[in-house]
């Protein structure tokens, strides 16, 4: 093993018996056994979803290819569903659980900015906040599940039954965000989750829906005033800095 420093952090002598290639051999292992305790943590429903004999050496070669970067390890695993995505692409349900885990759990780190709420909407006679570029607000993630994912981790977070993993007859958007301290999910429809996406691009309320404009879904003023009033009460929408 590799000596460790005495009180005074000079070298103590190695354990009897012990080469210095087993200790180093020791180390890796138990580096490579950190990593995938870490992951573990991060990642635990997807640990759970797919059992420790398949988690483990897959989260241990993980911590082989990807080595930290940084001192925390906070954020650590930022590929982990991509490489669970290239290990095992007959189930998808791998990557997105992994990935929704992944920004439930960063979202805490998030920048901090105050969201824009009904109340501040209503005292804009003008609708200044519909004209706004980058509307959305910063902990707001969005992508695109094609599989069950929901149900999935619902199910898990609850210790319920586990549905079975299929593809859904339609993709759905997923929407991750922080909303106070508590970090929240929901899924939306097709044409909620495009009119989002350009938002997240930058176009304003406004010239996101005028993008879109020859969508049905965005044809329907009742349906469009659903969304943004959900939109506020969640917290999605910045306020002006």
């Amino acid at each position: 093993m590799l000596s460790p420093l005495d009180g005074e952090g000079r070298p103590q002598a190695a354990l009897p018996g012990v080469t210095p290639a087993q200790g180093v051999a020791v180390y890796h292992h138990a580096y490579r056994a950190r990593l995938a305790e870490v992951l573990a943590d991060t990642h635990a429903l997807t640990a759970r979803y797919m059992g420790d004999d398949l988690f483990h050496p897959l989260a241990c070669a993980y911590a082989v290819a990807h080595p930290p970067q940084t001192a925390s390890l906070n954020a650590y695993g930022d590929q982990w569903a991509a490489h669970l995505h290239a290990h095992h692409p007959q189930n998808p349900e791998l990557f997105e659980l992994a990935r929704l885990e992944f920004d439930l759990r960063t979202r805490f780190d998030a920048a901090d900015h105050p969201a824009l709420d009904a109340d501040a909407a209503r005292a804009d006679p003008a609708g200044a906040w519909l004209q706004r570029p980058h509307p959305l607000h910063p902990t707001v993630r969005l992508w695109t599940a094609h599989t069950n994912v929901a149900a999935l981790w619902n199910a898990l977070h609850a210790d319920d039954p586990v549905p079975p993993p299929h593809l859904l007859p339609d993709p759905l958007g997923v929407v991750v965000w922080r909303q106070g301290l508590q970090p929240r999910f929901q899924t939306v429809s097709t044409d909620e989750a495009d009119l989002l996406a350009l938002m997240q691009q930058g176009h304003s309320v406004a010239s996101a829906c005028q993008a879109l404009a020859d969508r049905p879904a965005l044809a329907q003023p009742q349906g469009l005033a659903r969304w943004m009033t959900a939109w506020l009460e969640n917290g999605w929408l910045r306020a002006e800095n």
